[in-house]
């Protein structure tokens, strides 16, 4: 370890145990859902970007949230401590067992075991070679990436581990930095999955709103109800729209300049001439993942048993909403997939059992880490729900807005608890049972678009937070899948995602709470984003590399 790593690991244990001893000189009564719920959650993103260490930051910030629970309960520091590492062990084992986890964790795997196995058939690289036909250069290799990523829009975990790991070969070959495809890669998951009208995203987000719709008495559905927000989804529109504009002007800002610049390692050459395989070794495996969690999710909705049209959206948003098995329909379709990549190796690739098993325990290694750091941010989450931190920022907010700014600051709140927790679908769980009574009532008690317009700030907040977290699971899931580290991801992205952010509140979310219209307010922001880049295209470069 260099001098300058020593450095900030010293400064690392000492913010930590500063913000233990400071808890424990000022809590003398329970922390649910005060200030002091923010402490956990900040320590984690603080740490984060001090020491790039992840795991560590992860882990105080879990142990010093339970140091906190404990005290205040009229016990001894050695009882309160004692207590808050057999909660932090409790927690960790909540998160390691939890059957949805698992399930999660065994999709990182089995993807990543496929991808391994793909890479040893040299699939990739005759699907690169494939690709290569439309690529050119840089921006028509990232043009390729980000229309994948629109692509694959079913789930945003299968989108990430997809794109990142099979565009890696192609944009090295064009010297396109892996920050720069850990961005698109992240762009073009949550958004799109967000926005599809058939995608994991919307039978999660659709539950939700039919809960409220059921308890309000509303006259529609949720997925009527999400068809409602849609258009005032400004972030993830505008995202998708800024990463087509950023790779057609061919102009980047901020670190992801410098991350540009960048020396690459680029092998890309070799393998393609050492390690050439059949393109089918690559696409049939990608295909019949795909294939299978549509026809599963189709199947779980009850679909073939009541004979739908699979070709009518209404009939697709019926059946996601029965759907009630995702997250196990993506275990079972990566495990499927991982065998089969594993037979074409041996039959039509020809792979030795030495390259086979060399793979295999690649992918063991490489899911080592991410399976930590996964464990590690569902612990955290589950250490933020018992202090209640998303009730803590919503409740700075719910006395104390106009209708008119309400959407405004509902976003706002919506990406700072998931930017503290590292979760947007737990920011929506907690948030839209929060902020919909108090949006209801601002609207004269009744249903309005003004409702619709509130729930669609939760939704967009909570995405644009989670592209900021360096604690996300997706945020983690598009470094490794990209073999971007962490911290350069987030660094490069912050600037991006905050941008679109801000574009979103000022022609989205703050005309839209006044009721001016939305062709108007969209229009501007679009023509805003392509000025962006115009003003970038005349600015000093020296100048440009600061912004």
């Amino acid at each position: 370890m260099n001098s300058k790593a020593q450095k900030k690991l010293y400064k690392s244990f000492f913010l930590i145990a500063l913000c233990f001893i400071t808890a424990l000189f000022f809590i003398q009564s329970p922390a649910e859902a005060t200030s002091w719920s923010l402490l956990p959650p900040a320590l984690a993103i603080f740490i984060a970007f001090v020491s790039g260490q992840l795991a560590l930051s992860l882990g105080s910030a879990v142990l010093l949230g339970c140091f906190i629970d404990q005290l205040g309960k009229e016990q001894t520091v050695l009882q309160s401590s004692m207590a808050a590492v057999t909660t932090t062990a409790g927690y960790f084992q909540s998160a390691l067992f939890n059957k949805t986890n698992l399930q999660i964790l065994g999709f990182v795997f089995f993807v990543l075991a496929m991808v391994q196995m793909i890479t040893v058939s040299g699939g990739f690289i005759g699907l690169v070679l494939r690709l290569k036909k439309w690529v050119v250069g840089p921006r028509s290799a990232q043009f390729v990436t980000a229309l994948l990523g629109c692509f694959i829009f079913i789930d945003d975990y299968a989108n990430t581990m997809i794109v990142g790991s099979t565009m890696k070969s192609l944009t090295d070959r064009y010297k396109v930095s892996r920050e720069k495809l850990a961005f698109l890669v992240d762009a073009t998951s949550a958004p799109i999955a967000g926005i599809a009208l058939v995608s994991t995203w919307i039978g999660y987000e659709v539950g939700l709103f039919s809960e409220m719709a059921q308890k309000y008495n509303w006259n529609l559905d949720g997925y009527s109800v999400f068809l409602e927000a849609l258009p005032f989804r400004f972030y993830c529109f505008f995202m998708i729209f800024f990463v087509f504009v950023n790779i057609f002007f061919g102009i980047e800002f901020g670190p992801m300049k410098a991350a540009q610049k960048s020396p690459i390692d680029d092998k890309s050459d070799d393998l393609i001439y050492l390690n050439k395989g059949p393109t089918l070794c690559a696409v049939l495996p990608i295909l019949t993942l795909l294939i299978l969690v549509f026809s599963l999710l189709w199947a779980d909705g009850g679909g073939f048993s009541t004979h739908k049209n699979p070709l009518s959206f209404t009939n697709w948003r019926l059946v996601l909403t029965e759907s009630k098995n995702g997250i196990s329909i993506l275990l079972i379709s990566s495990i499927f997939s991982f065998f089969l990549s594993l037979f074409l190796n041996i039959f039509l690739a020809r792979s030795s059992r030495t390259s086979l098993f060399i793979a295999f325990k690649a992918s063991l290694i490489s899911a080592g880490l991410p399976i930590m750091i996964l464990l590690l941010a569902w612990s955290l989450k589950l250490v933020c729900d018992d202090l209640k931190t998303g009730e803590f920022v919503v409740a700075l907010l719910s006395d104390r807005v106009s209708p008119q700014w309400l959407p405004f600051f509902v976003f706002i709140v919506s990406a700072l608890t998931a930017f503290a927790t590292g979760t947007s679908w737990g920011t929506m769980a907690i948030l839209i049972p929060t902020v919909t009574p108090l949006a209801l009532s601002l609207s004269g008690g009744e249903y309005s678009i003004f409702v619709s317009l509130c729930l669609a700030a939760i939704l967009d907040g909570a995405i644009m937070g989670d592209h900021c977290s360096p604690i996300s699971d997706t945020t983690i899931m598009s470094s490794i899948s990209t073999d971007c580290e962490l911290m350069s991801h987030v660094r490069t992205q912050l600037p991006y995602s905050l941008v679109v952010g801000l574009v979103a509140l000022i022609f989205g979310y703050i005309p839209a709470g006044f009721s001016l219209p939305l062709i108007v307010t969209i229009s501007m922001a679009l023509l805003s984003m392509i000025g962006l880049f115009l003003m970038l295209q005349l600015w000093p470069s020296k100048r440009r590399a600061v912004l």
